[in-house]
């Protein structure tokens, strides 16, 4: 995706999805800072010319889909809600699940879900903000039972834990509304794993920085030695 496809794309869908393929870690710097700007419901400023411009509002969610984990940046990394496919092999009854999803995908498409979910707004506004608070410290609570050695005093310093929870509460603000095959309890364990899942992922990413940085100090101080 270009650019303005991006922005143009995140203003125009309300209630919707705008889904970025193929996601690769050597986009250009630029185009990752659109996709950072996301997170804090703002783009990229639109540039009439060389002076003036405007931000452009983001009025939809975004999912960055790919073969690459998003390692580019540490700031992108913290952003996103890993939800990894990691199974390389179906069930015929998995298989036959997907077909099925894909079908209806295809046919009806899935803007009647959101229509469906759009009911309960009223109530989502009213009880969400004691849902976060729920989920946060319940997830809070379930970070202090994982052992020091699998990095939970990483994930309590980190900010992800509060995108988590945010999925968390909006389901927990709907959930007796709607008909779904999974309990809270399990979509906290999901959460719980994915994040440690990320977390691991971040702090590999600031150890590889630790040593690169290393190498380019080592690197000067040859280089001024040898001067």
């Amino acid at each position: 995706d270009s650019i303005p496809s991006i922005t143009k794309a995140s203003e125009f869908f309300l209630n919707g999805i705008n889904v970025i393929d193929e996601y690769k870690n050597e986009y250009a710097v630029d185009k990752i800072e659109i996709l950072k700007a996301g997170y804090n419901k703002t783009s990229r400023k639109r540039l009439y010319d060389r002076k003036t411009s405007d931000n452009v509002p983001v009025n939809s969610m975004m999912v960055i889909m790919g073969q690459e984990i998003i390692t580019a940046d540490p700031a992108l990394t913290r952003r996103q809600i890993f939800t990894a496919y990691g199974t390389r092999k179906l069930t015929m009854e998995e298989q036959d699940m997907f077909s099925t999803t894909w079908v209806a995908k295809v046919n009806k498409g899935c803007s009647h879900i959101t229509a469906q979910l759009l009911k309960y707004r009223t109530k989502f506004e009213e009880n969400f903000k004691q849902a976060k608070q729920t989920a946060t410290r319940k997830i809070e609570k379930l970070i202090e039972d994982i052992p020091v050695n699998q990095n939970r005093e990483e994930l309590q310093k980190s900010a992800i834990k509060d995108n988590y929870s945010t999925i968390i509460a909006s389901f927990d603000c709907i959930r007796e509304f709607i008909d779904v095959s999974f309990t809270i309890d399990e979509v906290y364990r999901i959460a719980i794993k994915r994040m440690q899942e990320h977390i691991k992922i971040m702090v590999e990413q600031n150890e590889k920085a630790d040593f690169w940085n290393v190498i380019e100090f080592l690197s000067s101080e040859l280089i001024q030695q040898e001067d």
